[in-house]
């Protein structure tokens, strides 16, 4: 059921499973997803949330708050047999926001980048409240996905041509896979420098009711 999801993606769901399973809950939420994710340690969703400057840990500690702890194995139910559970309704409108975002962007396969923004887009759960509590509204999550993926292709593009020129791509003094993301992240970083100072410009203009009246919005969620 997941076929167009990457290897990542899925990994991300499963993850957020038993997060579920762990945290005793009855269904899996968008709080559950949204820890499967940082699950990942090389998936493209955490470099885009570190280049927004938020820590995977202020993620976690955040989620926490609301019950959800660490992934672990299964529980077994009370026959000895593992629990199943269902998608919550804001966890499905969320996977398939993800999979509405990957079209958009003319993709053909669902990453945890559109994981990401699937979550972020998602009005109603828990994973969404802790994005923005955070910063991570719909929008600049978005535009740092973007980034990450414009920036992605132009470094594997000169990885590959490293490859082709001079063999294995972890030869001395070619990037490792740890060395991508951190040019990666300076990319995204990059990218989004003039959208912050635009958003520093805007808020100095407005006043505190302006101010005010602009964060009382329906948000990117009402107006997909």
């Amino acid at each position: 059921r997941l076929a167009h999801f990457t290897a990542n993606a899925r990994s991300a769901v499963a993850a957020g499973l038993r997060a579920a399973l762990a945290s005793g809950a009855a269904e899996v939420g968008t709080e559950h997803l949204l820890a499967g994710v940082l699950a990942g340690a090389t998936n493209l969703a955490v470099p885009v949330l570190d280049s927004m400057e938020i820590e995977r840990d202020a993620v976690s500690r955040a989620l926490a708050q609301h019950g959800v702890t660490a992934e672990s194995g299964e529980p077994a139910g009370a026959a000895g047999q593992p629990r199943t559970l269902r998608f919550s309704g804001p966890a499905v409108n969320a996977l398939e926001l993800a999979v509405t975002e990957a079209i958009g962007l003319g993709h053909n396969y669902v990453g945890c980048e559109h994981l990401l923004l699937g979550l972020a887009a998602e009005s109603d759960g828990t994973a969404g409240e802790v994005l923005r509590s955070l910063g991570a509204d719909y929008r600049p999550v978005r535009r740092a996905v973007s980034a990450a993926l414009a920036g992605y292709t132009v470094i594997n593009a000169s990885k590959q041509a490293r490859v082709q020129a001079a063999g294995p791509a972890n030869q001395p003094g070619q990037p490792g896979d740890g060395q991508m993301l951190t040019v990666l992240r300076e990319a995204v970083r990059r990218e989004m420098q003039p959208f912050v100072e635009r958003l520093d410009r805007l808020e100095q203009r407005l006043g505190p009711d302006e101010q005010a009246d602009d964060n009382g919005d329906d948000g990117p969620s009402g107006e997909r």
